[in-house]
């Protein structure tokens, strides 16, 4: 009897329970980056969604629908955080290391984001002693400073994309409609 096939099976089963992971080809890497984003965009739309009638017209809105937009951007960024924080960068990439190093940047500043400013929109809406009109100048100075710190986090990690598409002959596409 050949005793080298049960010694290659219980390697190979080693290697799978301690992950054994292989990187994947740049434009993998590139698409699994643009699924996440989609995902972490309409999470921040339906944020935006729940917010426009008090923003846009100084309507009461109900304090439920910011906190269901909010936890849908917990649990898109959840996501996010376990798919790249895990991650490998893609194989043959010599942009590749630096990309992800600054998309796990882009999404340590959207957690910081969320727990600072959403979490401050949710308590503001929620304030049954603040009438409409100081809910929405504060709700705005909110929106306000996450403008500021989004750019600010996402112009490094767009340079770096942009160079990991030179690398790789790749071109952004705006995602499709669905």
């Amino acid at each position: 009897m050949n005793h080298r096939l049960p010694r290659t099976l219980a390697l190979a089963g080693l290697l799978l329970l301690v992950g054994c992971r292989v990187p994947p080809k740049p434009i993998r890497f590139n698409n699994n980056l643009a699924r996440t984003n989609a995902a972490l965009e309409q999470a921040a739309k339906d944020l935006q969604t729940a917010l426009s009638p008090l923003v846009l017209s100084n309507q009461a809105i109900n304090p439920a629908g910011v906190k269901s937009a909010r936890d849908k951007m917990t649990s898109a960024l959840r996501d996010a955080r376990d798919k790249f924080d895990r991650g490998l960068p893609p194989a043959q990439s010599g942009n590749g290391v630096a990309l992800l190093e600054k998309y796990r940047e882009f999404l340590i500043a959207q957690q910081t984001i969320l727990d600072k400013h959403v979490a401050r929109i949710v308590q503001v809406v929620e304030d049954t002693k603040v009438d409409w009109g100081t809910k929405r100048a504060l709700v705005m100075t909110e929106l306000q400073a996450i403008t500021a710190e989004e750019a600010k986090a996402t112009k490094p990690f767009k340079d770096a994309q942009d160079a990991f598409y030179k690398e790789h002959n790749l071109q952004a596409e705006a995602p499709k409609s669905k």
